[in-house]
């Protein structure tokens, strides 16, 4: 597909974040901003069996994240499962010496 509109190589696809980015009308609050974000970087995603590398794997997004440096809030999706997922940071001692999971 290089060099076709909507191909899968990485310039391709930052054009279009751009754009989607640039043209997704604005909303207002968090929770509108992070399912815009989502909806944005869901349209660049690499969709299991549409490229195939070198090695005869196929690509695929396998996780999506973004972080709202006002809630200190990171959410994330991944392939095989779609639904997006948060955690505060506040929320966690992060000066603590064991391993924190959330």
């Amino acid at each position: 597909m290089r060099g076709l509109p909507g191909d899968y190589y990485s310039p391709s696809r930052f054009v279009r974040a751009a754009y989607l980015n640039a043209h997704y009308p604005t909303k207002n609050g968090e929770e509108e901003n992070v399912s815009r974000l989502f909806h944005t970087l869901g349209g660049v995603a690499m969709i299991e069996g549409a490229a195939r590398m070198s090695n005869g794997d196929f690509e695929k997004t396998v996780y999506t994240s973004g972080f709202s440096a006002r809630t200190k809030t990171y959410y994330w999706s991944n392939y095989d499962n779609p639904e997006i997922s948060s955690a505060r940071l506040c929320d966690f001692d992060l000066d603590a010496t064991n391993l924190i999971t959330a």
